[in-house]
């Protein structure tokens, strides 16, 4: 059962008509709310939970790593661990 007909049978009718503006939206709305809640559990998560569930990201040049939508657990150098510097350093 998909996320719609749960939400539906919660609420007690169709929470959207039938177009499909209306359908994308929807979605689009049940997106970003599970999207969100999600985010909400894992930054609440210590992180002795979430280092082994991680992933690595490596960098191969100077431009970065965008991490706008991410949680940020380990940063290594050369297998080395990294630590966290003032922004005035």
């Amino acid at each position: 059962m998909n996320f719609q007909l749960q939400i539906e049978q919660i609420v007690g009718r169709p929470a959207i008509g039938n177009s499909t503006s209306e359908v994308d939206a929807y979605r689009l709305q049940v997106n970003s709310y599970l999207k969100q809640s999600a985010r909400t559990i894992v930054d609440l998560l210590p992180v002795e939970t979430l280092i082994k569930d991680c992933i690595s990201l490596p960098i191969a040049d100077d431009n970065g790593l965008d991490i706008t939508d991410k949680r940020l657990v380990k940063v290594l150098r050369n297998d080395f661990g990294c630590m966290e510097m003032p922004l005035e350093l």
